[in-house]
């Protein structure tokens, strides 16, 4: 799965720049205060999350430091192909019973299940708040399309209240 990539990326973008661009500077403050925090409470996965965040934001330093908006647009596009393609092919696993408990779990909404699958990200959640992010650049740039199918699939195939919560939040 891809969720390990984008710190590590960040971490030599850090590395490399030996900077941090001023707007991600409250991000990064609040974070790692969020890291202090929690290890004095010994919730070291806390710790590891808020670092993984923070690195994360160096991966976006390094995209938008290295790429024009057009290269951005092409490599968002290219992106929203991996996550379907993924869904896709966690489809047809699933279907297919190649893995009998390869959907990780179910969320029953009025008497329904739907299945969470995990995705590119390794999480329904991690990808359903990315595929939302995604969903958002895409009204941002005024690709309607692109929106619409970037958020319907978002709730087919992760079912994240959290990330029908953030798109709800950006669509406003």
């Amino acid at each position: 799965r891809l969720y390990g990539l984008i710190p590590l990326i960040g971490l030599y973008h850090f590395i490399k720049s030996q900077r941090i661009l001023k707007i991600f500077l409250p991000l990064v403050l609040l974070f790692t205060i969020s890291a202090l925090a929690s290890s004095l409470q010994g919730d070291f996965l806390s710790v590891r999350r808020s670092l993984q965040f923070i690195l994360s934001l160096g991966f976006a330093q390094w995209l938008i430091t290295s790429f024009t908006l057009e290269e951005i647009d092409k490599l968002i596009l290219y992106c929203f192909y991996i996550f379907i393609a993924v869904f896709f092919v966690d489809k047809c696993l699933d279907a297919l019973k190649v893995f009998p408990v390869y959907t990780r779990s179910y969320r029953l909404i009025n008497g329904v299940h739907f299945p969470r699958y995990p995705g590119p990200l390794g999480n329904a959640n991690h990808s359903g708040i990315a595929l939302s992010g995604i969903a958002l650049y895409f009204l941002y740039r005024n690709r309607w399309g692109l929106a619409v199918t970037c958020v319907l699939t978002m709730l087919f195939f992760t079912s994240s209240f959290t990330a029908i919560l953030t798109a709800s939040v950006g669509f406003v």
